[in-house]
């Protein structure tokens, strides 16, 4: 049997209860609504911690970071053409001056040195054997001259003969040649006598560029060994025994301990102020660490030459000590200490804004002041911080001394403690 159709009433009720439902849950909703907070929202306030400035002099420390340099330093090039025979030094020895380093193999210079030596004895022994001729013309001169007067007394007596009919025209022909021969052989014995000196000169020039090879010569061989030109310590050896040099070719590279120094760039918001101080005669001293060795330094002068792009310039220091230790190329953080500045105020890294402004409280709020930073300095408890100067600061002000994200002026703040 079918299901019976719903009634009429059913029907009829059914809408009137979904309708009833949702009212009621309307009503629900309104009645559990949060309340709304008619006040007017709070200003935040931030807490922060201040500090109280007192302008004063003060000395400004610099950070500078720099590599170890020698003003002494040399690389030993060979000058000559030879084997490496010995190597007596090893990288990292200390040395002294004079101090052999390496030997080079001197057989093929002595030979050289022999040829030279042969070529002086030649050209000395050409000298005294001209000075032998020299005595020897002057003495056939006066024969040669003594023999043309008797020629030319011949001549005259055979030509009296012959307007006698006493003599024949042969006989005054061959007393003619004679007489010439002999004029001949004097105007060439007084040229050789004459020419003396040139040939004398010449020889003497030729003597003195046989003499220079020679020595020449000993200096190459004398290069052979090779010695320290100072005190100091070997920074590279580039040879080894049996390697084959040209004039040229480097040996070893050595620094002198005593002529250390550290090259750093320096900012050039100091540059300025170490530039006077040099020119005013000023001493500059600093601090250098290197792997844990401290090295006193003295700042002695201004590069000569800036670097491409660099903003301020390169500062040379001095090492006041002998470092035996240091390597050249060394990594050196310096602590360069700057004369004392005026009205300078110390103030935590964490109170700097933009590296040119402090925030002072102002009526619990945050007002800007603007600075120049111009190098850190160590408190007395042996905190550092930074040293800044500023127009506007005065004794007793407070400085905040907290950073705040998007500070501005205005902020309200509230301190949570002075230093």
């Amino acid at each position: 049997m079918p299901p019976a159709a719903p009634s009429k009433l059913a029907r009829t009720l059914l809408p009137l209860v979904l309708l009833a439902l949702a009212v009621g849950a309307v009503l629900a909703l309104w009645l559990t609504r949060a309340e709304t907070d008619a006040r007017p929202p709070q200003e935040q306030v931030w807490p922060v911690r201040t500090v109280t400035v007192s302008p004063g002099p003060k000395q400004p420390v610099v950070m500078l970071y720099g590599r170890v340099e020698s003003a002494r330093a040399a690389s030993i090039r060979t000058a000559v053409q030879a084997d490496v025979l010995t190597v007596a030094i090893r990288e990292g020895e200390r040395v002294s001056e004079g101090q052999v380093l390496l030997r080079l193999d001197e057989a093929d210079l002595l030979l050289v040195q022999r040829q030279r030596q042969a070529q002086v004895a030649e050209l000395e022994a050409q000298l005294a054997l001209q000075r032998r001729e020299r005595e020897a013309d002057r003495n056939a001169l006066q024969t040669e001259r003594e023999l043309l007067t008797l020629a030319d007394r011949e001549l005259t007596r055979i030509r009296r003969l012959a307007q006698g009919g006493s003599a024949s025209d042969s006989q005054v022909d061959a007393a003619e040649r004679e007489l010439r021969q002999r004029r001949l052989a004097v105007n060439q014995r007084e040229l050789a006598v004459d020419s003396y000196e040139q040939r004398i000169s010449q020889l003497r020039a030729r003597i003195e560029q046989a003499e220079a090879a020679l020595a020449q010569a000993r200096r190459d061989v004398a290069r052979t060994v090779v010695r320290a030109p100072f005190d100091g310590r070997v920074a590279a050896v580039d040879v080894a025994a049996g390697t084959r040099v040209s004039p040229g070719t480097p040996l070893v590279r050595l620094y002198d301990t005593a002529a250390l120094q550290v090259r750093a760039p320096l900012p050039s918001v100091q540059l300025g102020r170490v530039r006077e101080a040099l020119r005013a005669g000023e001493t500059l001293e600093a601090t250098g660490i290197a792997d844990g060795l401290c090295m006193p330094l003295r700042l002695h002068r201004l590069a000569g030459e800036a670097q491409q792009g660099q903003a301020g310039g390169d500062v040379i220091f001095d090492v006041m000590e002998d470092q035996p230790q240091a390597p050249l190329g060394q990594f050196v953080s310096v602590e360069l200490r700057l004369p004392p500045e005026p009205r300078a105020v110390a103030v935590p890294y964490e109170a700097i804004y933009g590296n040119n402004r402090l925030y002072r409280v102002a009526d619990g709020r945050m007002q800007s002041v603007d600075i120049r930073r111009i190098g850190d300095t160590v408190l007395p408890d042996g905190r550092r911080a930074a040293l800044v100067r500023g127009d506007a600061l005065e004794r007793g002000m407070r400085i905040v001394a907290t950073q705040i994200p998007r500070a501005t002026n205005g902020l309200r703040i509230r301190e949570l403690g002075t230093q």
